[in-house]
């Protein structure tokens, strides 16, 4: 045999070549395609050739199938399989290497449990089997519900509804198809009628249950009705009635025991005492109303009341009081005659005459009072006469002088306020407000038209400073000042002496002194302040050493208090005697002394640079949840970085850090000079633990 012209050897490849038979290992068809020919030698023929024959070598075309989603699912559901396309492809899908009729498209829906494959053919009939898919389907739970007694019931009672079990369920009960909030155990005790099912789930697949209807019989109304309150006159009957009920029956029962042949839907009730009626609807459900208590009531008690004595000062009234109880009417009649409208349980009348009181009780009871008889009594006049003007400084009087009779008594008011103690015909009064006096000639008083006394008050004189001290610091001036009021005149005086000129509600000094100043209201009143003692302080004068032994400056007095400047920015903490600069700059120092005193010194420039060190600066907390805060005593720049060295945060002038968008983790927080050098390095811990 010839491949191309070229004899062939006997190889894993080519089997036969001396033979009649030449057979091409099929696993190297696609290096062997080409122009094949036999050169067949015989005794008869030394040798002869055969015709040439091509031979094509088709490729094999690529199977691969992949899911459209989960290959595990309940029964009824499906998961979409598909293969690879291209021209002239054919297909046939196969479950457990079994062919599935029909199934020759590009893709599959597989339902049932297997292993699925696809034999994919191209246009030269050349297939391929490709990859295998494991399908499985699931069993879904059994659904059922087993009643724990009758389904039909009346109001109040309870049956249970037991859902079948197993490992693993969760439960969903529902009412006439709606979900029941709540209801997920394997029990539920319904509490309405209705259509009950149970939805179960197994984790992957759920079951409903066939129905079972519940029907809870409402029990029959009870309300008891009756005319009025329940309250009827002895001697009477009241009507009880229970409400309409086709197909019920009634047992009526007084305090709980059944009366005899009390079966119908009302009952005339004679007696007092607690009813109640039992009824039975056709459903055979039963009830029982609450007690409804009837009372036979006797007839009311009728009196009046007055609080003190029935006779009463003219232009004065009196109130009756009849007594009272739970369903009392009343009505009032004077000399026997009904008093229109006056049907309350309280009268009050200016007229003198016999009065009664008919009252009747809720169940129409009535009684009549006793009579009551109201006087009226003549009240006396009472006026007040001045002895003097009513208008008048603070600490004068005036003398007020009230009318007397015989019998007479008084108590006299200021502003409507009894004033303690006085109490005769004569008040002296050194207050502003409108006085008054009641007369009495003993159950009968008056009360006086008011007369207006204003005790002006004296002006306001009391001296305040604009410095707490009264100290006058070197150089400045101290102002005294009293409230200003227009139409207020002013004289301020010095150990005594007026000063000239010093009419104004403010004084301005720059000496010591003792200070008063006399205020006038312009109404004839005034006043002159306590004295204020004004001491004028010298000049502090603060001189900046350098001491070169500690390398610090100091002032060159002993002051009060002390603030240190660098660059005209206070530095914080740097209140003591001496100061240490940390940077180069010009600094100053505030001096003030016991007096509140204080002075800036001259400028001192230094050249010194402060040398960070790492036990200079703190960082905390660490670990920290949110914030790092970053002291140091001049400003320093901080970074952070991860454990691999890349830059997470930075900050210029860092005080406080915020961490709170780093994860939860280690890193390394690195703390640099003004001239970018490494002061601080240490690993900085966040968590929210």
């Amino acid at each position: 045999w010839y491949l191309n012209g070229t004899a062939l050897t006997t190889s894993a490849v080519y089997v036969g070549v001396n033979t009649s038979t030449l057979n091409i290992n099929n696993a190297t068809l696609a290096m062997n395609g080409g122009s094949y020919k036999c050169v067949i030698t015989g005794t008869c023929n030394p040798s002869a050739t055969t015709n040439t024959v091509i031979l094509t070598v088709n490729a094999l075309p690529v199977a691969n199938i992949i899911s459209a989603g989960t290959t595990t699912f309940c029964p009824g559901d499906s998961v979409r399989l598909v293969s690879n396309t291209a021209a002239g492809f054919t297909y046939q899908w196969m479950n457990n290497g079994v062919p599935i009729t029909g199934a020759t498209d590009t893709a599959y829906w597989a339902k049932v449990t297997g292993n699925y494959t696809c034999v994919v053919t191209n246009a030269n009939n050349c297939s391929q089997t490709s990859n295998s898919i494991s399908v499985n389907t699931i069993a879904a739970p059994a659904a059922a519900i087993t009643a724990s007694g009758p389904t039909t019931l009346c109001q109040g009672g309870s049956v249970t509804l037991n859902a079948n079990t197993g490992s693993g369920i969760t439960y969903y009960w529902k009412v006439n198809g709606i979900y029941i909030t709540g209801a997920t155990t394997a029990s539920y005790t319904p509490t309405m009628s209705g259509s009950y099912t149970i939805y179960e789930y197994n984790g992957i697949c759920y079951a409903t249950s066939a129905p079972v209807v519940v029907t809870i019989n409402p029990l029959p109304a009870t309300a008891i009705t009756f005319a009025g309150n329940g309250n009827f006159c002895q001697g009477d009957s009241l009507q009880l009635n229970a409400p309409a009920c086709t197909g019920c029956t009634f047992v009526w029962r007084d305090n709980g025991i059944a009366i005899p042949n009390a079966t119908g839907s009302s009952y005339f009730a004679t007696t007092s005492g607690n009813y109640s009626i039992t009824v039975t609807s056709a459903a055979n459900c039963t009830a029982t109303s609450t007690n409804a208590a009837i009372t036979s009531v006797v007839s009311p008690a009728a009196t009046i009341t007055t609080i003190g004595s029935p006779t009463i000062c003219s232009g004065s009234n009196i109130t009756l009081y009849a007594n009272i109880g739970n369903g009392l009417t009343y009505q009032w009649m004077l000399n026997g005659t009904n008093i229109g409208g006056a049907t309350a349980s309280t009268y009050t009348t200016a007229s003198a005459g016999s009065y009664t009181v008919l009252v009747t009780n809720n169940a129409t009871c009535a009684t009549l009072s006793n009579p009551t008889l109201v006087n009226i009594l003549a009240t006396p006049t009472a006026t007040i006469t001045p002895a003097g003007p009513t208008t008048f400084c603070q600490g004068s009087s005036v003398s007020l002088f009230s009318n007397t009779a015989p019998g007479y008594t008084y108590q006299w008011q200021i502003n409507n306020i009894n004033i303690p103690g006085a109490d005769s015909s004569v008040y002296i009064d050194t207050a502003s407000g409108n006085i008054t006096v009641t007369v009495s000639n003993g159950p009968c008083a008056t009360v006086s038209a008011p007369v207006a006394v204003n005790a002006n008050a004296l002006p306001a004189s009391v001296i305040t400073s604009t410095n707490s001290h009264n100290t006058i610091c070197y150089g400045q001036t101290l102002t005294l000042l009293v409230p200003s009021v227009s139409g207020f005149t002013y004289q301020w005086s010095d150990t005594g002496v007026s000063i000239p000129g010093a009419n104004f509600p403010y004084l301005a000094i720059t000496d010591s002194g003792t200070y008063t100043v006399t205020v006038s209201n312009g109404s004839g009143c005034y006043a002159t302040s306590m004295p204020i003692h004004v001491r004028a302080d010298t000049a502090l004068n603060p001189v900046i050493y350098y001491n070169s032994t500690n390398n610090n400056l100091y002032t060159g007095n002993s002051y009060y208090t002390y603030q240190w400047y660098l660059n005209g920015t206070a530095v914080p903490y740097a209140t003591a005697y001496t100061y240490t600069p940390t940077a180069a700059g010009t600094v100053t120092v505030e001096v003030s002394d016991s007096l509140g005193c204080s002075q800036m010194s001259k400028v001192f420039t230094t050249s010194i640079k402060h040398l960070l060190k790492a036990s200079d600066i703190r960082l905390y907390p660490n670990p920290a949840t949110s914030v790092v805060n970053v002291d140091a005593p001049v400003p320093v720049s901080v970074t952070i970085f991860s454990l691999q060295g890349a830059e997470i945060m930075h900050q210029d002038n860092a005080k406080v850090l915020d961490i709170t968008p780093l994860a939860n983790g280690i890193y390394m927080i690195k703390v640099f000079d003004q001239d970018g050098n490494v002061i601080k390095n240490e690993r900085l811990v966040k968590n929210n633990w």
